[in-house]
């Protein structure tokens, strides 16, 4: 009854909501915005010579959920796909493997938001954009 064409949620959202709390549990707060999370996976692809069908399955979301990720703009916008905290989560681990420090963006965004970015579109209207 309450997954017929038409509810306000469908298996597949209900799905990736339930998904995205797992990701969040196991890895902490998104501190990096959209826009930069776009720009380490376009820097990820050419410097591997990959490309999107094959990045996806590397952080286990659809083709074209990412595909849609990476045609947006703005710091918040695509702060509702599973890409966004999947390719962010990918690139954390990658970056404390490789012993790397944290970016100027990075610690500016710690200071500023102590809980993380919101993973939901607009839900960060009144942070900064550094």
């Amino acid at each position: 009854p309450q997954w017929q064409v038409g509810a306000p949620y469908s298996i597949a959202h209900v799905l990736g909501r339930q998904r995205l709390t797992y990701l969040k549990q196991l890895y902490g707060p998104v501190f990096e915005d959209c826009d930069e999370v776009r720009r380490n996976i376009s820097e990820y692809m050419s410097t591997n010579s990959t490309n999107v069908a094959t990045f996806s399955l590397v952080i286990n979301v659809q083709h074209q959920s990412l595909k849609q990720f990476l045609a947006q703009k703005g710091f918040d916008i695509g702060a509702g796909s599973l890409a966004y905290p999947a390719a962010y989560y990918y690139f954390e681990i990658m970056r404390l493997s490789h012993r790397e420090e944290k970016s100027r963006h990075r610690l500016e965004s710690e200071k500023h938001y102590l809980y993380g970015y919101g993973l939901t579109r607009g839900s960060d209207k009144a942070r900064r954009k550094f």
